[in-house]
């Protein structure tokens, strides 16, 4: 991962939902040696799309699509494409299995299969192999 910076940051509803330090993905992210960046020390920030560019920092970028609707306006909104992570291929929408066993059910059940997945999308990333978005 070379000490790429990782945010998550994903759309439901109306709101981007932007993971802090406190998050359960951040957390575990940084217990793994990552260098994980959250927006804040909260766990979670709710913000407005057009706020998107609190995300520029990441260098990797994923976004827990539990709403796959919301999830592609966020994608076609001018300045999410506009992101470095994005722009650099290094952006991922991360399906809702995965979403859920990394996230909201993590433990030693759930590891076995989130982690494996997990680190070949980050590697994927890191090499910028992630989505294009126009």
């Amino acid at each position: 991962m070379g000490g790429k910076t990782i945010m998550i940051g994903s759309m439901y509803g109306d709101q981007l939902y932007v993971q802090g330090d406190a998050s359960a993905p951040g957390v575990l992210l940084r217990e793994l040696g990552l260098d994980y960046r959250g927006y804040n020390a909260e766990q979670m920030t709710a913000l407005s799309m057009e706020q998107a560019e609190v995300l520029a920092p990441a260098d990797i970028l994923l976004s827990l699509a539990s709403d796959q609707e919301a999830t592609t306006r966020l994608e076609n909104f001018a300045v999410f494409q506009n992101l470095p992570a994005v722009k650099a291929r290094a952006y991922a929408p991360v399906e809702l299995l995965l979403s859920n066993a990394f996230v909201d059910n993590f433990g030693p059940l759930s590891a076995p299969y989130a982690l494996p997945q997990l680190a070949e999308v980050l590697t994927g990333l890191a090499a910028g192999q992630g989505k294009q978005l126009p």
